[in-house]
């Protein structure tokens, strides 16, 4: 079994390293949450905040840094002054190198608000969609593929078929740059869950 590092090994190691090496570290982390601006993921406003660093008891030992096998973990939070809601980063480095970024409240970020003509069955698979995305790609590109066949088949007024098939029928009457989104969508979306030649690989799902 793999031992971990304890805290004292690591900051050792840390102590250890040339002052310059030491600062590159130190700006590295803090030039990736220093005030700016950004974006909340809860109400898509824009804000200059700047973070706080969660401390951690290791090993009865305070410590930003929890170690375990895959790395160090720090987590930082900050607040957005416009709807009061927390935002949450977890981050993963090994030695220096900062190698994930975890958004973990919320899970993923806001979407635009739908308009309110948007009828409930098609908002509800589009709001599901964006939901799981952060969770299950694959997920989240089936849900999408059934919202917009509920779209050609309810609003269009389609024939049945596959998904790349009733895209043709509404193709001509689209704006060109709803069209190349659309097209998009049947070249990548259709076999999101399954890498087969088969236009039905997702049918279970979206049916």
């Amino acid at each position: 079994m793999r031992t971990l590092p304890s805290v004292t090994n690591v900051l050792d190691e840390y102590i250890r390293l040339p002052s310059a090496q030491r600062r590159d570290i130190l700006e590295r982390v803090f030039s990736l949450w220093s005030p700016k601006r950004m974006k909340c993921p809860h109400c898509l406003e824009n804000f200059h905040e700047s973070p706080t660093l969660v401390k951690w008891a290791v090993e009865g030992q305070e410590t930003a840094a929890a170690p375990d096998a895959d790395g160090r973990w720090t987590v930082w939070y900050c607040t957005c002054p416009s709807c009061q809601r927390l935002v949450m980063k977890l981050q993963n480095y090994v030695g220096s190198d900062l190698r994930g970024e975890f958004l973990i409240r919320p899970k993923a970020p806001a979407r635009s608000p739908l308009a309110p003509e948007v009828p409930e069955a098609f908002a509800a698979d589009y709001r599901e969609a964006c939901l799981v995305l952060a969770d299950s790609a694959k997920a989240s590109a089936a849900l999408s593929r059934r919202c917009l066949q509920n779209v050609l088949r309810e609003h269009f007024k389609v024939k049945s078929g596959s998904l790349s098939d009733e895209i043709d029928q509404v193709l001509p009457n689209l704006p060109t740059d709803l069209a190349d989104a659309v097209d998009a969508i049947r070249n990548y979306g259709n076999f999101a869950a399954h890498p087969m030649k088969s236009t039905n690989s997702v049918q279970s799902i979206c049916s």
